[in-house]
Formats: C-alpha cells, sequence, structure tokens
C-alpha cells in the first residue's frame, strides 16, 4: 500500500527594516532562538546588519502558531508562508514491513510506479 501523508505547514519570516534589526529586535529575537542566546548581542547586531528580514524555518502549523504568537508578544513581525507537504511511503500491512528510501525524489518515483501499477493508495492529513 502506498501512504500519502499531507501536512499543512508554514514558512515563517522575521521582517525588519531596510537596514536591518534594531537593538530592541535583536534582544527580542534572543528570546526566542537559544542560537542567538548563546551569543553576544553585539555579535548577532552586527551578522544580521543590512539584513532585512531572517527566515526562521519550516513549521507544523500548531508550532507556526505558537512561534508567531510569541513574536508578536516580544514585538516582533513575523511573515507567514502557507506550505503542503506530501510524503510518500509504501507499506506492506501483511507483513507489517516498511519500504525506507531515504531519497525523497527516489520514493516519489516508486510510490508513483506502484500506483501506476494498481497498489492502493490510503490518504493521510495531520
Amino acid at each position: 500500500m502506498v501512504v500519502r501523508r499531507t501536512e499543512d505547514r508554514e514558512q515563517l519570516t522575521l521582517e525588519f527594516g531596510s537596514s536591518g534589526p534594531t537593538l530592541d529586535e535583536v534582544k527580542a529575537l534572543r528570546t526566542l532562538q537559544s542560537d542567538y542566546r548563546s551569543r553576544p548581542v553585539g555579535e548577532v547586531l552586527a551578522s544580521l546588519r543590512g539584513k532585512s528580514s531572517l527566515f526562521l524555518g519550516t513549521f507544523e502549523s500548531r508550532e507556526a502558531r505558537s512561534l508567531k504568537k510569541r513574536c508578536a508578544e516580544v514585538g516582533l513581525q513575523v511573515t507567514a508562508i502557507g506550505a503542503r507537504w506530501v510524503s510518500l511511503n509504501l507499506i506492506n500491512r501483511l507483513s507489517s514491513t516498511f519500504l525506507l528510501i531515504e531519497d525523497d525524489r527516489e520514493i516519489g518515483e516508486v510510490a508513483e510506479e506502484a500506483i501506476r501499477r494498481g497498489v492502493p493508495v490510503e490518504e493521510s492529513t495531520t
């Protein structure tokens, strides 16, 4: 069986002015991101100077909502772009085995060939 799992995710980006974040924005960022918290404020400020935005990553919807709320609470402006993530897996339910292919392109090709040959598809969403 081919299991097609679909997840709604969000890509989050912090938005700053054209010259980069202010000192207050860097301080706020440090409360949210541990990798910035461990570095001196001046170093973080220098590394982000001139950058009008900072990509935070792609998050599952619930996690994205929480992070957006925390950003708003500390005064950071965040933009979100919705993204749909689809994964394909092959499972033999009779033998309880799972075909592990770590290359996304290759598993997609194998799954599409299985579908073409009539292997049933189970839809899963989160």
